[in-house]
């Protein structure tokens, strides 16, 4: 082998090198910006820490939607808050005839929920948020 050879062999190794340890930093900044986006913006969905672990089912109406608790940890309705496109509608505790707790049947139905609305059932107690449901409703 000569030693021209064995230089352009040593440059194609250093620049393999580099490429890898470029496509691991990157790799490791996206993974971290992700686990960080998803703390920050409460993109995650379910129980956290402290949280109960409650189950919801968002269901179109004809013009509105029906919650109703499906499963899980019976919850203190004044915890309960239900968005529409970011806007709280209703604190479960508000509805007419509550019995101060949330348990598996119960529902509640909302009003004038337009196609495309994005849907979210949070947990909030003691300066903590968890989104337990989400989701966009669509009608056929």
């Amino acid at each position: 082998m000569t030693d021209e050879s064995s230089g352009e062999t040593d440059r194609v190794y250093e620049l393999w090198n580099r490429s890898v340890w470029l496509i691991g930093l990157i790799t490791t900044a996206i993974v971290g910006a992700a686990a960080i986006g998803s703390v920050v913006f409460g993109l995650g969905v379910g129980a956290g820490p402290g949280a109960p672990d409650a189950s919801f089912e968002i269901e179109p109406t004809e013009s509105g939607i029906e919650i109703v608790h499906s499963d899980g940890d019976a919850v203190a309705s004044d915890t309960v808050h239900v968005f529409v496109d970011g806007d709280e509608r209703v604190v479960w505790s508000d509805v007419e005839g509550d019995d101060g707790e949330v348990t598996v049947g119960d529902d509640l139905s909302i009003a004038d929920v337009p196609t495309g609305a994005t849907v979210r059932v949070d947990w909030e107690s003691e300066g903590e948020r968890h989104t337990l449901e989400r989701t966009t409703i669509e009608r056929p």
